[in-house]
C-alpha cells in the first residue's frame, strides 16, 4: 500500500455499517463481501464512476510560471522495496531534472515509511487517500503508479476505520488499502495518468522458502481467497486500462543482503517504461509550447535561469523570518549609501534567505512599496553565484546588469574585458542619474579569482541614492576583507544558527511534503543533535533519512548521522560509493575537485571510460605528474576508446546531482560543486585532509596525479575553448613549463588568448614560462617556421604577423613589431590585393606600434621628439582615410574610425605643445585636430555614444591654448557628460581631473591644482587599486614637495609612502 504500513490480514469483513446514500443501492453492510465480484459491481454503481470505454482526456494547461507535479506510488510495503529503491534513487531524480527544464517541480509521494509507531488505522488510511486528493488538486488527474505481484496486504475490515471515512471516499470494507488507492486514484475515472506494473512471479521459484514468504500474504488460512482477490484485481485493471499502461516486468532473486533479507534485481524495462510514461503524460498536460516563447538573448536566458533558481530556492525558507525582515527593511525603507553584507558560514542558509528577499522585494517594487527612486519603479537585479552556468564569472554578470538597467542597448557597446566592465559598473552605481535598482548578489566569495571581483572594484564606496546593494558571503573571504577596508564600511548582518523552533518547523515541513513522520522518540533523537542548527547539515540529514530504504532501522540511521558538515558529508560520500560504482564516483569527485572550473559531462564520460587507469597507484610507486610518456599515451588511448556507458554514468550523476551546480540539459555546462563544503569533505576523504597548497609530499603526488590525468586529456582535446580554459592551469600546477610553452605556441591557443588591445591572459601564462624576451624569440621562430612551411598561406601569415606584432607591442617591444607590421603591409600590398579593410587595420597597427613603443615612453615633451610623433600621426591619418569608406554601413567600424580621429587629435595637440616645425606648424596641427575632433563628435552623436562624446570634448579642450577660459569650459562640459553617463568615479573622470589640474598648474593656481591632483590620485586608488601604474604616477604627483606642503597646510593626511 502507498502509505507503507503493512499490518497483515485475516480475511474479508462480514459487512459494514455504511450510510453512503449516493451509491444508489443498499448500504454496504448488506453486501456479502466474500463475493469479490459483488464488491467491484458495487463500485461500478457509484455516481462518480466513469462508464467503461469512455475516452478521458486532460487538456494542456497554459501557464507562465512554475507548476508542481506530484506522482503517487502505490503498492504493498515489504515486497516492493527493490522497485521503490529504483524509483526514488533513479527514476524520480532523472524525472526531476527533466521537469525543471520545463519549469515543473516534481514531488514523488513515496510513502514507504514515515508512519510512526502506534499510528491508528484510520490515520494510516486517511493519509494515503488525502495524499491522492492532494495530487488531484495539483494536477487534475493524479500521476499514479501501482505495482502488483502476489501480496494483497491489509484488507480493511469493519471496525478498522470509521465508516464515515469510507463513505466520504465512496469505498467499502473488504477492499485492501492498495485496492482503495487504485480505485480512488485511477480506476473510477479511468485516469490516463496512471500506469500499472505487474511483476512476473517466476523469481519465487529460485528463492528459498523462508525468503519467499516475504512476497506472500502472511495469513495461510486466507491465502486462497487473497489469490482470487489478486487475480480479480489484475483482471479489472487489464480490462479497464489499455495494454500499454499495464505491463509485466521481470525481477531476479540475487541472494540475501547483509541483514539476511532477500534482494531483488529489477529489470531495466521497469525503469525505462515508467520514466517514458510519465514524461509522455507530463508533456501532454504541461507542454513546452504552453510556456512563453523562449528568447535567444543570452542575457535574458541568464536572467530566466536566475529567476528559476530564485523561485525554487525561495519556496520554503523556514526559521529565517526575522533575518529576511531585516534585509527587506534595509532595502525598502530609505537611502543607503553602502551595501549590506549578509555574512554566514558555509551551509548557514544564505542562499535561501537571499532568494526569499529577492522574491519579496520584487513584489514590493511592483506595488511601489520601496521608498525613494524619484517616482520611478525600482528594478530588481539578483544574481546567485554558482547557481547556473557561467554565474561565477563577474564579467557577464556585470554585462547583464548594464543591459537590464538600459545603460547598454546593443551588445557591440559592451565593455570588452572585465576591467572595463568593472569600471563602467563602478561609475553607474555611483551616478545619481542611474535608474533606481536593488542589487542582490549571493555567494560573492564563489566568484572566479579575478582581481576586479576579488577586490570588489565594480562597487563604489558610496552608492548613488538610487542604488541599494545586498551581498551575501562567507566572513573573512577576500571580498569581505576588501569591502571592510574601505573608509565607508558596509553594514554587516550575521546569519545566526537556527533556533530549536525553526529546526522543528523545517523537519516537520520536509517530511509532510512526502507525507512522512518521525515518531516522537526519533524526532527528539534528531533534534538533540547540535548540528541541526546548520541548515545545510539539517537538509542533508533529512535527505539521507528520506532515501533510507529500511523503515525499521530509521532510528539507528539517525543515531549514526555524524556531527559537523564534513563528517556527515563523508558518510554521504561513503553511501555514494556503495550505490554509484565505487571508483567511478571517487574519480569523478577528484577530477572535479582539481579542475580549474568544473568539467563537462561529455568530458567525464570519456575520462571515466579508461577504467583500467582510473585511479592513482595504491602503492608507494606513484611517480606523480611526470609519468613516463608511454603511460600518458596509454591513458590517452584509453580515453580515445570511447565513452563510459551512460548507464554507469547515470548512477554516479544521480547521487551527486544535489551537490552540483544546476546546469540544465545534459552537457550544457560545467559540473562543479555547489557548496564548497563538499570540496572540503573530498579533500578530507580522498586527499588526506589537505589542501593543495602546503600539503605533504604524498598528498602532493595525489594532486599531481589527477592534474596529470586532466592535462593529458585536454592536450588531446579538439575543443579549443575547453582546452584554453583548463590545460594551461593544469600545466602550471604541474610546473610543466615545457608543455605549457608548446601549448602557447599553438596558433589555435594563441588566437583564443589574443586580444587586440591587451592580451592579459596570454601575457600571464608567458610569465610562468619565462620573461618577455623568451616569448618574443619563440613567436618569431614560429613565424619563421610558418614562412618555410609547405602549407604556406600568404593571407594567414599576414594575419599572424599583425597579431604577433600587436602582442609584442603590448609589452613594450618596438623594433620587432615594427618589422612584422612592415612585412604584413608588404604582403598585403604586393600579394593580397591591398584589401581595404586589411589595409585599414594594418595602418592602425603601425600607428599603435609607434604609439605604444615610442610616444607613450616619453615622460616629458621635447622638440626632438617631433619626427617620431610625426610618424605616428601619419599612420593614424592613413588608418582614418582607409577605414572611412568602410564605416558607412558598420557601427563597429564607424566607432573605430571616430576613435582613431580622437587619438590623432591627442597627438596633434602634443605636436602643437612641442612648437611644431616647418612641415606642420603648431597652428596647423591645432587646425587639423579641430577638424578631426569635430568629425569624431559627429559620429559619436550619431551613435548616441555620450561617453565617447565626453572623451572627445575633453580632447577638444587639449587643443586650446594653455590656461585659457575656453579650455576650462570644455573640461567642465566633458565632466558633466561623463558624470551623466558614468558617474564621478571612472577612468575618464580621472583623466578630466588630471587635465583640469594641469590647467590650474599652468595658471599657477597651485591650490586648485592640488585639489584636482589629490582627487584624481585617490580616484585611481578606488578604480585601479593601489599598485596600478596609473595610481603610482598620480600619487607621485601629490608627493612632490610643493603639493606635500599644500596638503599639510590644509590639514590633509600625507599620501602613503611609495613602495
Amino acid at each position: 500500500m502507498g502509505c507503507g504500513a503493512s499490518t497483515g490480514t485475516t480475511g474479508l469483513a462480514p459487512g459494514a455499517r455504511s450510510g453512503y446514500a449516493p451509491l444508489g443501492t443498499k448500504p454496504a453492510s448488506n453486501f456479502d463481501f466474500a463475493d469479490i465480484a459483488k464488491t467491484w459491481h458495487a463500485l461500478a454503481k457509484a455516481e462518480d464512476f466513469v462508464k467503461h470505454g469512455t475516452k478521458v482526456n486532460i487538456l494542456p494547461e497554459r501557464r507562465t510560471g512554475w507548476k508542481t507535479v506530484r506522482i503517487f506510488v502505490s503498492s504493498t510495503f515489504k515486497d516492493f522495496n527493490a522497485e521503490r529503491e529504483v524509483l526514488v534513487k533513479e527514476v524520480f531524480p532523472d524525472l526531476r531534472v527533466w521537469c525543471q527544464e520545463r519549469r515543473l517541480h516534481l514531488v514523488e509521494c513515496d510513502l514507504r515509511w514515515g508512519v510512526p509507531k502506534n499510528t491508528s488505522n484510520e490515520l494510516v488510511l486517511r493519509t494515503c487517500l488525502e495524499e491522492i486528493d492532494r495530487c488531484v488538486k495539483e494536477n487534475t488527474m493524479p500521476y499514479f503508479i501501482n505495482m502488483l505481484s502476489e501480496r494483497v496486504g491489509w484488507v480493511v475490515k469493519d471496525g478498522d476505520v470509521p465508516s464515515n471515512l469510507l463513505d466520504h471516499y465512496r469505498l467499502f470494507y473488504g477492499l485492501s488499502v492498495t485496492e482503495m488507492e487504485i480505485v480512488h486514484a485511477a480506476y473510477k475515472r479511468i485516469n490516463p495518468n496512471s500506469i500499472f506494473m505487474l511483476r512476473d512471479t517466476s523469481f519465487l521459484q529460485t528463492m528459498p522458502t523462508e525468503h519467499a514468504k516475504r512476497f506472500l500474504d502472511d495469513s495461510d488460512d486466507q491465502a486462497k481467497h487473497h489469490q482470487q482477490k489478486m487475480t480479480v484485481l489484475k483482471g479489472k485493471i487489464q480490462e479497464r486500462f489499455p495494454a500499454e499502461r499495464v505491463l509485466v516486468y521481470s525481477a531476479e532473486y540475487v541472494g540475501p543482503d547483509e541483514k539476511g533479507k532477500p534482494r531483488l534485481k529489477v529489470s531495466d524495462t521497469f525503469k525505462e517504461r515508467v520514466e517514458d510514461f510519465f514524461k509522455e503524460r507530463i508533456s501532454e498536460q504541461y507542454p513546452m509550447s504552453a510556456l512563453k516563447e523562449q528568447t535567444t538573448d543570452k542575457y535574458q536566458l541568464a536572467h530566466d535561469a536566475q529567476e528559476a533558481f530564485m523561485k525554487n530556492k525561495s519556496e520554503i525558507v523556514l526559521g529565517r523570518d526575522a533575518l529576511v525582515d531585516q534585509i527587506i527593511q534595509y532595502v525598502a525603507e530609505g537611502e543607503r549609501d553602502v551595501p549590506l553584507l549578509v555574512l554566514g558560514e558555509p551551509g548557514s542558509g544564505k542562499s535561501s534567505v537571499m532568494a526569499r528577499v529577492a522574491d519579496i522585494i520584487e513584489d514590493k517594487a511592483k506595488l511601489g512599496e520601496i521608498k525613494g527612486g524619484g517616482g520611478q519603479q525600482w528594478h530588481i537585479f539578483y544574481h546567485f553565484v554558482g547557481a547556473v552556468p557561467g554565474s561565477t564569472d563577474a564579467e557577464p554578470m556585470i554585462h547583464r546588469l548594464l543591459k537590464e538597467l538600459g545603460v547598454i542597448t546593443d551588445d557591440s557597446q559592451l565593455p570588452k574585458d572585465l576591467e572595463s566592465a568593472s569600471q563602467l559598473c563602478f561609475s553607474i552605481l555611483s551616478n545619481t542619474s542611474t535608474k533606481p535598482v536593488v542589487i542582490l548578489i549571493d555567494a560573492l566569495n564563489q566568484m572566479d579569482d579575478d582581481d576586479p571581483a576579488l577586490n570588489m572594484l565594480f562597487v563604489p564606496p558610496k552608492l548613488s541614492p538610487n542604488v541599494r546593494c545586498v551581498f551575501s558571503m562567507i566572513p573573512g573571504t577576500p571580498q569581505h576583507k576588501a569591502l571592510m577596508k574601505r573608509e565607508s564600511q558596509p553594514k554587516e548582518l550575521p546569519v545566526q544558527p537556527l533556533d530549536m523552533k525553526a529546526r522543528e518547523e523545517i523537519v516537520q515541513t520536509f517530511f509532510s511534503t512526502y507525507n512522512k513522520q518521525l515518531d516522537p522518540s526519533q524526532f527528539n533523537l534528531l533534534m538533540n543533535k547540535p548540528s541541526t542548527n546548520n541548515p545545510l547539515w539539517l537538509s542533508i540529514a533529512l535527505e539521507e533519512l528520506r532515501v533510507h530504504g529500511d523503515f525499521f532501522t530509521v532510528t539507528e540511521k539517525i543515531k549514526s548521522l555524524k556531527e559537523e558538515l564534513p563528517g556527515l558529508l563523508s558518510q554521504v560520500l561513503e553511501r555514494f560509493e556503495r550505490e554509484a560504482g565505487g571508483n567511478l564516483l571517487i574519480a569523478t569527485l577528484c577530477m572535479i575537485e582539481v579542475s580549474k572550473g568544473g568539467l563537462l559531462e561529455s568530458e567525464l564520460l570519456i575520462l571515466l571510460s579508461d577504467e583500467e587507469n582510473l585511479m592513482p597507484p595504491s602503492s608507494g610507486a606513484e611517480k606523480g605528474a611526470r609519468d613516463a610518456p608511454e603511460k600518458r599515451s596509454a591513458a590517452q588511448k584509453g580515453a580515445a576508446r570511447g565513452q563510459l556507458s551512460y548507464f554507469k554514468w547515470a548512477s554516479v550523476y544521480r547521487v551527486l546531482r544535489p551537490f552540483l551546480r544546476p546546469y540544465g540539459q545534459s552537457g550544457e555546462g560545467r559540473l562543479d560543486f555547489y557548496h564548497r563544503t563538499l570540496s572540503k569533505a573530498i579533500r578530507q576523504k580522498y586527499f588526506n585532509g589537505q589542501s593543495e597548497e602546503g600539503c605533504d609530499t604524498n598528498t602532493k603526488k595525489l594532486y599531481r596525479w589527477w592534474h596529470s590525468k586532466l592535462a593529458d586529456f585536454f592536450l588531446g582535446l579538439d575543443n579549443i575553448e575547453r582546452k584554453e580554459e583548463e590545460l594551461p592551469f593544469h600545466l602550471i600546477e604541474l610546473g610543466d613549463t615545457n608543455r605549457l610553452e608548446k601549448v602557447l605556441l599553438d596558433w589555435a591557443m594563441f588566437d583564443r588568448l589574443y586580444r587586440e588591445d591587451w592580451s592579459a591572459q596570454l601575457h600571464t601564462y608567458w610569465r610562468q614560462v619565462g620573461d618577455t624576451d623568451r616569448m618574443k624569440t619563440l613567436y618569431l621562430e614560429a613565424l619563421h617556421n610558418m614562412e618555410n612551411s609547405p602549407d604556406f598561406d600568404e593571407a594567414r601569415l599576414a594575419l599572424r604577423y599583425e597579431k604577433v606584432a600587436r602582442v609584442l607591442s603590448q609589452v613594450g617591444f618596438f623594433e620587432e613589431p615594427k618589422a612584422l607590421a612592415e612585412k604584413a603591409m608588404a604582403m598585403e600590398e604586393t600579394l593580397l590585393g591591398k584589401r581595404p579593410e586589411r589595409m585599414a587595420r594594418l595602418y592602425n597597427l603601425m600607428a599603435k606600434v609607434w604609439d605604444e613603443g615610442v610616444i607613450k615612453k616619453y615622460e616629458f615633451m621635447y622638440r626632438s621628439q617631433l619626427p617620431d610623433l610625426n610618424t605616428c600621426i601619419e599612420w593614424y591619418a592613413k588608418a582614418i582615410d582607409a577605414i572611412k569608406p568602410l564605416a558607412v554601413n558598420s557601427k563597429e567600424l564607424k566607432s573605430k574610425w571616430a576613435s582613431d580621429m580622437s587619438r590623432i587629435t591627442f597627438h596633434l595637440s602634443g605636436w602643437s605643445l612641442r612648437g611644431g616645425n616647418t612641415q606642420r606648424s603648431a597652428q596647423a596641427a591645432l587646425t587639423d585636430g579641430k577638424e578631426y575632433i569635430k568629425a569624431a563628435q559627429q559620429v559619436f552623436e550619431e551613435l548616441n555614444d555620450i561617453g565617447m562624446l565626453a572623451e572627445t570634448t575633453m580632447t577638444e579642450g587639449l587643443l586650446c591654448q594653455s590656461a585659457v577660459p575656453e579650455q576650462l569650459k570644455l573640461y567642465e562640459k566633458a565632466k558633466t557628460m561623463c558624470y551623466q553617463v558614468y558617474g564621478e568615479k571612472c577612468i575618464l573622470a580621472s583623466r578630466i581631473m588630471t587635465n583640469t589640474g594641469i590647467h590650474y598648474e599652468e595658471l599657477r593656481d597651485y591650490l586648485k591644482a592640488y585639489d584636482c591632483f589629490k582627487k584624481q590620485a585617490y580616484l585611481c586608488v578606488e578604480i585601479y587599486g593601489p599598485k596600478h601604474p596609473m595610481t603610482v604616477r598620480s600619487m607621485n604627483t601629490i608627493r612632490e614637495p610643493m603639493y606635500r606642503r599644500i596638503g599639510a597646510q590644509l590639514g590633509d593626511p600625507p599620501p602613503p609612502p611609495a613602495e
